[in-house]
């Protein structure tokens, strides 16, 4: 069961509520539906009586969740209850569909942890691990941003003090990678911007972009995963005290959490170029054939506390 953005609802349980889903929950689920005009805000503000809602602040309209089939089905037993909407609506809270229908979760003792404040006013809920994909056509240059929640964070860092060996800090940056980067495959929109001169406004949602990207989404993903585990592997083996240093440094920052920003130049980008232009469908097959063969060349890590997702 995933929630906004695709972040899994296990993840946002714990890293929103400290509440962690290794047992069974106790929870009283309450069901909405949008009419004309409103917003999750206002839902949440008319809330009142309800513990952790009662207000349209992002503390409260943070914690209500789409009902799909797939979260009617595993937690209620009904998937009847859900009301299928498209992709876009699945995507932030800021954008819901007349007669999409939502769920909130009062969790006895539950209390939305926030994240301190960093470069902005006021504090916000505490965010789940994430990724986005920066395919910059102008730059010809693939950028993959990873945001490790503060729990998983500490976990990596905890590993990298206790020297444990580079093979067993890859499989465990593996595991937290892989997952997010399936939900980048799997759903586009939302995980992938796009910057080129044919989408000025560097969104999925321009119909072009998301329909070349729903083409070659999946080998994009496939290969930033096969790039991100070589040269994490290349890190770990060269610089593994340096590494260690600059992780331990992002997460003493009261920031919340870590963002690790990987780039590569990509020379294929000039060969999905081509997709953007009319009759760009008939060379899919050989640049999804050529993207599969490309290797990892020369690229830039960066580590930054908070979420520093651009």
């Amino acid at each position: 069961v995933t929630t906004f953005g695709g972040v899994p609802l296990r993840a946002f349980l714990a890293d929103r509520l400290g509440v962690q889903a290794t047992k069974p929950i106790q929870a009283r689920a309450h069901l909405f539906e949008a009419i004309s005009g409103t917003s999750l805000g206002l839902i949440a503000l008319h809330e009142k009586g309800v513990p952790g809602l009662g207000a349209a602040a992002r503390a409260a309209r943070s914690l209500i969740h789409p009902l799909t089939p797939e979260a009617a089905a595993n937690l209620f037993g009904e998937p009847g209850l859900a009301r299928p909407n498209g992709a876009k609506f699945l995507q932030r809270r800021g954008k819901v569909a007349v007669g999409q229908r939502f769920y909130f979760l009062e969790i006895p003792g539950a209390r939305v942890r926030l994240a301190p404040r960093y470069r902005m006013k006021g504090a916000r809920p505490a965010r789940s691990s994430q990724p986005k994909v920066v395919l910059d056509f102008p730059k010809r240059e693939i950028r993959v941003f990873l945001y490790f929640s503060e729990s998983d964070a500490q976990k990596l860092t905890s590993q990298l003090r206790q020297k444990v060996p580079a093979a067993s800090l890859l499989a465990s940056l593996k595991g937290i990678y892989d997952g997010m980067l399936k939900r980048v495959s799997a759903n586009p929109l939302g995980a992938v911007k796009v910057i080129h001169e044919a989408a000025p406004i560097e969104s999925m949602e321009s119909p072009l972009v998301s329909s070349v990207m729903r083409t070659v989404g999946r080998v994009v993903s496939d290969k930033a995963r096969e790039w991100l585990l070589d040269a994490l592997r290349r890190e770990l083996s060269a610089h593994y005290d340096k590494l260690t240093a600059q992780l331990e440094k992002a997460t003493a920052h009261e920031a919340d959490g870590v963002t690790l920003l990987i780039a590569f130049p990509a020379p294929i980008l000039e060969k999905i170029r081509k997709l953007f232009k009319p009759g760009g469908v008939l060379a899919i097959p050989g640049i999804v054939s050529s993207m599969r063969k490309e290797k990892i060349g020369q690229y830039r890590l960066a580590l930054s506390p908070g979420f520093a997702v651009k």
